[in-house]
């Protein structure tokens, strides 16, 4: 599934499908300063693909981003043919784990700005560590590696070199609070901008799974039932909700002209037409102007 970071936070909020273990979802957001990924940073919408993405995928999709791949399992790259020139680094900020759930606590945070603000984004909710030996690090071919407390240190002691794409893995570890966390990514994607020359894309995600609480297992549960009762439409910004029919829809403009519209418009064209002959017929009838008031003789033939 690919949605914007709105559209993940409410899709944490709302539920996580049945079918798997809510341990083995990982959330996974890019976003960049570029068209480069496919989604506008304001489409909030869900689509109904439930796909999963393993670690190997994502590795292949970043060495597509690098230039040294050419298949992007998550086609996370616009679809359009636009080239854009390859960053001088991909930051991933990696926490310890990441759940899908455990998004909403960045909800109205700074990293949310960071990626609403970016020209493109797009997230993927239900990426998969297959065990708990999974892990996301050990599949990608990082050439800098540092936790996110050190990376300024690092930066200025390992240059990123200027031949190809770095990848920059920069680690957090889960004892960060949640405040803590979005301050410090914040501070680093201003820092990597800085070194990069504001040549860089940057990724969130968890290098695992971790077990959801048994709490949170009862609650989505609890909010699936409800879900498939009445799920609400969300429409993309730009778009209008119209419950004008049984089912309701979105909708980008107006519409000025409907069938019902058109047909009406020809009979009545139509209409006036033949009233218009008839008037003119009527208008073409002769009457004599004047009448004898004596007849011919009868017996002639004229």
């Amino acid at each position: 599934m690919r949605c914007s970071f709105g559209g993940l936070v409410t899709l944490a909020t709302l539920a996580v499908a049945s079918a798997v273990e809510s341990s083995t979802y990982v959330p996974l957001v890019f976003w960049s300063q570029n068209g480069v990924f496919e989604h506008p940073v304001n489409d909030i919408s869900i689509t109904k693909e439930e796909n999963q993405y393993s670690t190997a995928q994502i590795a292949s999709t970043i060495a597509t981003l690098q230039g040294n791949g050419f298949g992007d399992a998550l086609k996370a790259q616009t679809p359009f043919e636009v080239l854009y020139k390859a960053p001088k680094a991909i930051a991933i900020f990696v926490r310890d784990s990441l759940r899908l759930d455990e998004l909403e606590n960045l909800e109205g945070s700074a990293f949310e700005s960071l990626v609403k603000d970016a020209k493109s984004s797009v997230a993927y909710p239900h990426t998969t560590r297959s065990d708990s030996n999974d892990a996301l690090t050990s599949q990608l071919k990082a050439t800098h590696e540092t936790t996110i407390d050190n990376l300024e240190e690092y930066l200025s002691q390992n240059p990123l070199k200027d031949d190809g794409t770095n990848v920059v893995i920069v680690k957090a570890s889960n004892d960060l609070s949640w405040e803590s966390l979005d301050s410090k990514i914040s501070q680093a994607t201003d820092l990597l901008n800085k070194f990069t020359g504001n040549s860089v894309y940057f990724a969130l995600t968890g290098d695992k799974a971790a077990p959801a609480p048994a709490s949170f297992a009862s609650a989505h549960r609890n909010l699936l039932a409800a879900a498939a009762i009445a799920t609400p439409l969300v429409c993309p910004a730009g778009y209008i909700l119209s419950t004008s029919g049984a089912t309701p829809f979105c909708f980008s403009h107006y519409v000025h002209m409907t069938p019902s519209i058109l047909s009406a418009i020809v009979v009545g064209f139509f209409f006036l037409f033949c009233v218009y002959i008839g008037i003119v017929l009527l208008d073409g009838i002769q009457t004599p102007l004047h009448y004898p008031s004596v007849g011919p003789p009868k017996g002639k033939e004229y």
